[in-house]
């Protein structure tokens, strides 16, 4: 993660790829805040706070699927029911995610060490080009600007407190992004796209990282420089699991069906869970 990681690399097969999670979503549409678009609120199972004065709220960032993707709810849901406080997810798109989860389903691949063929990724390549115009003004940085907007608006607006980041993959990103600002008390950062080391030296609060095996943008050296930073930051602790046998995507798009990615999948809810409780 050298200070030149291009925070706007494309998405890679991994990132344009996955699986539908099972449930139907607990949850309503809202609009949460001016000026920005619906999202999604999951407040069933809130608790009262049992801290005077605070009101605390979880904000997820989706991947480069969005809303429509039924995952980024069902994910909302299951932190309102286990950590018990507000859970939003506001649209990162504008509307309009760049591609839809079908259109992408040939390239997928589930473990590390397979390989797309070369006609896969020729094709890949041909899909990716068919993209780029919805792409391009939904770079991480427009992503950013969104994310950085709706936490602050949801903060001066909704009266919260204490609010948490978590984010998956194009998410990730803006989840490590916001834990560089005076917004939030802690973010999670899973799978992320490319997070330069500028902004890992300059995230202010408690993170948690969730990497697979294998990744295009956290590849070992990647993760090493990450780690080494993290290190250095003195009263600012932080976390990196590292979850064998899985690739990028696995705790957002996992493939149930294979018993360790449904255990690795599991096991990074739990985990965000437990930070949450512990850091929120």
């Amino acid at each position: 993660m050298s200070s030149s990681t291009a925070a706007t690399s494309a998405p890679c097969p991994n990132c344009l790829s996955g699986y539908i999670l099972p449930g139907e979503p607990s949850g309503e549409m809202v609009k949460a805040v001016n000026g920005s678009p619906e999202a999604y609120f999951s407040s069933k199972h809130t608790k009262p706070s049992s801290e005077a004065g605070k009101k605390k709220a979880i904000v997820l960032l989706t991947d480069i699927f969005g809303l429509p993707l039924v995952n980024c709810k069902i994910l909302a849901d299951a932190f309102n029911e286990r950590v018990g406080v507000d859970v939003y997810v506001p649209d990162l798109f504008a509307g309009g995610p760049p591609v839809t989860l079908e259109e992408i389903t040939p390239y997928q691949k589930d473990l590390p060490g397979e390989k797309l063929t070369w006609t896969n990724k020729l094709l890949f390549g041909m899909k990716f080009l068919t993209i780029i115009p919805s792409y391009l003004p939904n770079r991480p940085k427009y992503g950013n600007a969104r994310a950085e907007a709706f936490i602050r608006r949801l903060k001066e607006e909704k009266g919260y407190t204490d609010i948490g980041a978590v984010g998956y993959c194009y998410g990730g990103h803006m989840s490590a992004y916001v834990a560089t600002l005076d917004l939030v008390k802690t973010a999670i950062i899973a799978h992320p796209a490319a997070v330069p080391a500028t902004m890992v030296e300059a995230i202010k609060v408690p993170t948690l990282w969730q990497i697979p095996e294998e990744d295009e943008y956290t590849t070992v050296p990647v993760r090493k420089e990450t780690q080494a930073i993290l290190k250095k930051k003195e009263g600012i602790p932080y976390e990196f699991t590292e979850y064998k046998g899985t690739r990028h995507g696995f705790a957002a798009r996992p493939n149930l069906g294979i018993p360790h990615i449904k255990e690795a999948y599991e096991n990074a809810l739990t985990e965000s869970v437990e930070w949450f409780k512990k850091m929120l």
